[in-house]
């Protein structure tokens, strides 16, 4: 996850992001430990007396790694709802509805959550900056959190180009994503598994010291 994605998911561009949120978090943190050092000196004694000095360090690394969280945590929302989304972009498409009209129609569910925020600025980039479909895909496409939406607007937009029939297109992208999802999950299900050994390892080697 790279930074441009995650600032188009939380709507800011880096300048503003320091000054409304980065900027003031730190200089909060470094506030709330010299009261801490100079107003309660003897809180903290020994050892302890490093922990008002991490603040400061826990609010540059909040500040620094927040943009990305968020942008992560919208790429899971969005990878979610991705075979919901194309399921019914493939429903609409069989009534003949114009394909900008299968835009907006998705756009409009709030169901899918931020993929329809998503949907929403490829519909505004084509009726309102007059963007034609396939630029619209590519723009979203480049700055979208979910790489599963990635690669669908991609070849959904080369489909575009080349004058692929949406309904065909739809079709065997309900495949594709199928598959995506279930590698995802997969990979998800693994890593849960790695976890929870990690997990059953450490309990029995405390259990092990314990017992000593």
């Amino acid at each position: 996850m790279d930074y441009k994605r995650a600032f188009h998911v939380i709507d800011m561009d880096p300048v503003s992001y320091m000054k409304r949120f980065a900027i003031p978090a730190v200089l909060f943190g470094f506030l709330f430990a010299g009261i801490f050092y100079l107003f309660l000196p003897d809180l903290f004694s020994g050892p302890a007396n490093v922990i008002p000095a991490l603040i400061p360090v826990i609010c540059i690394l909040f500040a620094v790694l927040y943009p990305i969280s968020a942008a992560e945590g919208k790429g899971s929302e969005i990878d979610n709802q991705m075979h919901y989304y194309i399921s019914q972009m493939g429903a609409v498409a069989t009534a003949q509805t114009p394909r900008v009209d299968i835009v907006r129609i998705v756009s409009e569910n709030e169901e899918y959550g931020y993929l329809a925020e998503e949907t929403k600025k490829i519909f505004e980039l084509v009726t309102i900056w007059n963007k034609s479909l396939e630029d619209g895909c590519r723009f979203i496409a480049k700055r979208t959190p979910s790489v599963i939406f990635q690669d669908f607007l991609d070849r959904l937009a080369h489909g575009l180009k080349s004058g692929e029939d949406i309904k065909d297109f739809l079709s065997s992208e309900q495949n594709v994503v199928m598959n995506e999802y279930e590698s995802m999950y997969n990979g998800a299900m693994y890593n849960i598994e790695v976890i929870k050994e990690m997990f059953i390892s450490l309990i029995m080697s405390l259990i092990f010291l314990a017992s000593f």
